[in-house]
């Protein structure tokens, strides 16, 4: 599995409990809206109810207390109704309730009306539609409330009340009253109904009485076909319905828009964080794939990740550690091969031409032309010698790495036929170099004057070591020769760039590499020079022996053969 993947399933792992939590808040808030708009809504339309209730209940009351007042102070001997006395107790009621009062018989006759002059004859036969409530409340014996009608005398839309008077009249008589539909009108809006919800008041025959809302409905209209809720609450004192339309208005009345709102805002939440973890992971999946990198490049990008940090410091010590252990191994191999192999080549060598030298027939030969077996030995010694020299040259010890570069060009020159030109700047300074930075720029340029030996096909190579600067060493190889493609100088190919790569890096140096077939190649390295007396300067805890090559020039007097300087060469890593 990628580390990329893996980051992806953890924060799907990490984001599930609050994507489940954020649901269950949607729905939590969901239920709510709808809980608190079906309240408001119930609210409403019971609010209203009440309050017609309540005014139908107080008309009905008073006309009740009428009526009960009636025999004590309307009520002839005969037992007949005293119409004008009865006129007297009603106009009171008038004045108290702002509604005329009419007293009439089962049969119909009305006997008193406040809305007709006391002068003025009533009329013999009902004319009103509303009179039939009195024949109602007198034959059930209960009180009564009408359906709407047209009052002819009114001129207006009016809804009657009778009750039934108590039966110690001669005949059976009813008392009533009538209400405006405009009193009702104004009564439903007192109420506040929110924007687009309508609020109509019918009668048991269907028949809007009063409105409230953006539209005037009719029964069959399209207020009354509506695919939102509907809520109707009946009346207790009268066949009325009170009926709410709440359709969805606008976002803040629609419990789905809500829902829908709090789900994109939850998705938009999970879309920032599932960037922000995405930009998080990509910021550590290529700090840690810069671990595997030859060149630590995550340190000239910005901030970096602490714990990254601390384990590229950590790898980047190792690498130094193997490094010197390497270089100590190697000094230690040639010193066995210095002082055990070289001096044993060297005894042989004595002994050989001593034993030569006493054998009868080959005198003439040993004191002419040397042996074959003295050449064999002195090629031995010499390849030894070279060996010894290349595992760690001395001179980087005892001189600096301005001679053993020098040393190094003229064995290429020699061996190899190395057109190479060496400029040293500051080479006075070269003797103070750390032994890590000496040994670094040695066998950089070591393998980089190998490299191009073996592929380069150059005529000539420009080697510079410039020391001028206090903290730094600069190291530059230039050669003419036929290039290559730089495919990436932070991971190449070649196993012997890559060791240059190594070297730099174990040292938090930088190692450039430029190049294009046929137009030769450049390699610039620049390594910090620490100074001695910090805790960061790299030590080399091996001593280094200085009889190395005092050993060696003994070998070289004892097998009589010509002295030659110190060899240095390349072994690829």
């Amino acid at each position: 599995m990628s580390l990329r993947r893996f980051f992806e399933r953890l924060f799907w792992l990490c984001m599930l409990p609050l994507l489940v939590t954020g649901l269950m808040l949607v729905a939590t808030q969901v239920h709510v809206l709808e809980e608190q708009r079906s309240l408001a809504e119930q609210s409403l339309v019971r609010g209203v109810a009440r309050d017609l209730d309540h005014m139908l209940e107080l008309r009905v009351s008073s006309l009740e207390l009428l009526a009960r007042a009636m025999p004590e102070q309307a009520l002839d001997p005969s037992g007949r109704l005293n119409a004008a006395r009865a006129r007297t107790l009603a106009e009171h009621h008038v004045e108290l309730r702002g509604s005329h009062v009419m007293i009439s018989s089962a049969s119909g006759t009305m006997l008193m009306n406040t809305r007709f002059p006391k002068d003025l004859a009533l009329p013999s036969e009902p004319t009103l539609p509303g009179i039939a409530t009195v024949g109602r409340a007198i034959s059930t014996r209960s009180k009564v409330v009408s359906d709407a009608f047209f009052g002819p005398m009114a001129g207006r839309e009016l809804i009657g009340l009778a009750v039934p008077m108590p039966l110690v009249f001669a005949e059976p008589l009813g008392i009533m009253s009538a209400i405006e539909i405009a009193d009702i009108q104004r009564r439903i809006e007192s109420f506040h109904v929110p924007l687009a919800w309508s609020l109509t008041v019918t009668d048991g025959a269907g028949r809007v009485m009063a409105h409230l809302g953006a539209e005037n409905p009719t029964p069959d209209g399209p207020a009354f076909i509506d695919e939102t809720r509907v809520v109707r609450v009946s009346l207790t004192q009268a066949p009325w319905t009170v009926t709410l339309h709440a359709p969805p208005a606008s976002v803040l009345d629609s419990a789905k828009r809500q829902a829908g709102l709090l789900i994109l805002a939850l998705c938009l939440s999970v879309a920032l964080a599932y960037w922000a973890g995405r930009m998080a992971s990509q910021r550590l999946t290529r700090s840690m794939m810069s671990l595997a990198e030859p060149i630590n490049t995550a340190l000239q990008v910005g901030e970096e990740i602490e714990e990254v940090r601390q384990v590229r410091q950590r790898i980047l010590l190792l690498q130094h550690e193997r490094l010197e252990a390497q270089e100590r191994e190697r000094q230690r191999i040639g010193l066995e091969l210095h002082d055990d192999l070289q001096q044993r080549l060297a005894v042989l060598r004595n002994d050989v031409a001593l034993w030569l030298r006493q054998k009868p027939g080959i005198e003439a030969a040993a004191a002419g032309a040397p042996s074959p077996i003295l050449s064999r030995i002195d090629e031995t010694i010499a390849a030894t010698r070279h060996v010894v020299n290349e595992l760690r040259p001395q001179v980087l010890d005892d001189f600096g790495v301005a001679l053993g570069l020098r040393l190094l060009a003229q064995r290429m020159r020699e061996s190899h036929g190395l057109n190479i030109d060496l400029q040293l700047l500051a080479e006075e300074r070269s003797e103070h170099l750390p032994k890590p930075v000496a040994t670094a720029l040695y066998r950089v340029t070591q393998e980089a004057l190998n490299n191009v030996r073996k592929h380069a096909q150059a005529s000539v190579v420009h080697v510079t070591l410039d020391l001028r600067a206090p903290d730094a060493a600069e190291l530059e190889i230039m050669d003419d020769g036929v290039g290559f493609e730089v495919l990436s100088s932070e991971t190449p190919e070649s196993h012997g760039l890559r060791g240059m790569l190594e070297r730099v890096q174990a040292l938090r140096g930088s190692l450039k590499i430029e190049s294009q077939p046929g137009e030769g190649t450049a390699i610039l390295v620049r390594l910090p020079i620490v100074p001695p007396d910090t805790s960061q300067t790299p030590s080399d805890p091996t001593p280094t022996p200085t009889t190395a090559l005092p050993s060696t020039a003994q070998a070289q007097t004892a097998a009589s053969p010509p002295a030659e300087p110190p060899k240095t060469g390349h072994t690829d890593r």
